[in-house]
């Protein structure tokens, strides 16, 4: 699932995998016509620690600040993750002259148990929106919904920003309008 982006006349995408060593990786592609690629270099790996695959990335930039957001699997509980299916981020800065993106550590971006491969887009106002799945693959559980003959779900919208190098997710504004004054009532089942 590569994520594209277009920088001063350039497009970019990057790409997760994992290395011949079982390590997370994202790599990094430019393109001047979204045709023909030209592979330039690791965009952000790990040691191993964090998983032995990266998958879905998403790069995008908030304010000032990119922030680089990826799904680990094969996440290792004595490594200090709850789970082997994560999805984190880290913030920082893309030098596009040097084609290096330097960023500081890995943070955990929902700690929910079933929260996966979140995609971002930018709608008309502006605002940076995020969704992810909910139906974790090899999950330690089964859901109510199985007997009912579906699985899987989409999270709410949650509009990002980037407070003191953190990303701050918050529910979209729309979703007030699924709200009622009666607590008994779901207005939205």
């Amino acid at each position: 699932d590569p994520k594209i982006w277009e920088k001063n006349g350039n497009y970019y995408a990057v790409i997760g995998g994992e290395t011949e060593d079982k390590c997370g990786k994202v790599v990094y592609y430019r393109s001047r016509d979204l045709q023909e690629y030209t592979y330039c270099g690791v965009f952000a790996d790990s040691d191993g620690s964090i998983g032995n695959m990266w998958e879905c990335p998403n790069f995008v930039q908030i304010g000032n600040t990119d922030v680089l957001i990826i799904s680990p699997k094969g996440l290792e509980k004595e490594n200090g993750f709850s789970a082997s299916f994560e999805s984190g981020y880290m913030t920082g800065k893309m030098n596009y002259e040097e084609g290096m993106f330097s960023h500081a550590s890995y943070k955990k971006l929902d700690h929910g148990f079933d929260f996966y491969a979140p995609q971002s887009f930018e709608d008309e106002r502006g605002r940076r929106i995020l969704i992810g799945w909910m139906g974790i693959p090899d999950a330690d559980y089964t859901n109510p919904t199985e007997e009912a003959g579906w699985q899987h779900a989409l999270t709410i919208p949650r509009e990002l920003s980037v407070r003191d190098g953190k990303l701050i997710q918050e529910p979209i504004e729309e979703l007030k309008q699924l709200r009622s004054e009666d607590k008994a009532v779901c207005t939205f089942c």
